[in-house]
This record gives structure tokens, sequence and C-alpha cells, in this order.
């Protein structure tokens, strides 16, 4: 199974606690995970993974290369370098990813009431919910 990792960038020990949780539920032999490759949950994530042996993939900017390198399984890595621009960077990286994965798991930092018109968290957890790809929702501060 290839899970799909989105959340906050402003991660606290509550965000990083539920991360850990989930992560640690998943079987290294027969999951994975894909992330959007930005610093906070994405990279907490991967980094976690990467410590229980699960593969980690990550759809990023060409400028994030050197995240990638570190954090990705080169043997099974799914890397996307996609043409970044104003309007449409964060919505194909989040699109790709809801795509990718058979399920998403969101780590917000607050509630979808208090969601910020630009969170691509936010926007990624739409996108799973019209795909049906939402599987876990946990919010660091309700």
């Amino acid at each position: 199974m290839i899970v799909g990792i989105t959340g906050t960038r402003a991660l606290d020990d509550t965000g990083r606690q539920s991360i850990f949780d989930a992560i640690s539920m998943l079987d290294p032999l027969e999951d994975s995970l894909i992330v959007g490759g930005c610093v906070g949950a994405d990279a907490f994530a991967a980094l976690v993974a990467t410590a229980f042996g699960i593969p980690v993939a990550a759809i990023v900017p060409l400028l994030d290369e050197q995240w990638v390198k570190r954090w990705a399984d080169e043997d099974w890595m799914f890397f996307t370098t996609l043409g970044w621009s104003a309007t449409d960077s964060t919505r194909t990286r989040n699109e790709q990813l809801v795509a990718q994965a058979d399920q998403v798991w969101a780590f917000p930092d607050r509630a979808e009431g208090k969601d910020n018109p630009r969170s691509g968290t936010w926007m990624t957890i739409r996108m799973a919910r019209r795909a049906n790809k939402l599987t876990l929702l946990l919010v660091q501060h309700p």
C-alpha cells in the first residue's frame, strides 16, 4: 500500500507524535510513503519512515533535489520534477500525490473551519476526499 502524507509545515510535538504513531502501524515489507517534500510533516514523516525501514518517495520541485536524495529510497522512488509556476505548482504536486497514493493521511495544524485558503494541506485533503482516498485526518490543534 502507498500512503500519501500531507501536513503542516508548523509541526509541533503533538503533530510529531501523531505522525510517529500512524507510521509505526505500517509494514516495511508491504507499505511505502509518498510525500510532497516540504519541511514539517513531510520531512518528519520521511524521517520516521526511514527509521522503520519503510520506503519513501517524494514529489518535489527540482530545487529540493537534495532533500529527495537524503530521504527517498532510490530503488523504489517515484520522483517527478515538475515545471513549477506561481499558479499551479502546489496544485499539480498535490494532485499527483493523491493520484499515486492508495490512502492519504493528513496532519494539518488546525481544524478545517480555521482553514487558510492558501493551505496546501487542506487543498490536498479536499482532493483526497473527492477521490475517496482520505483515510486518516489528525489535527494538531482542533
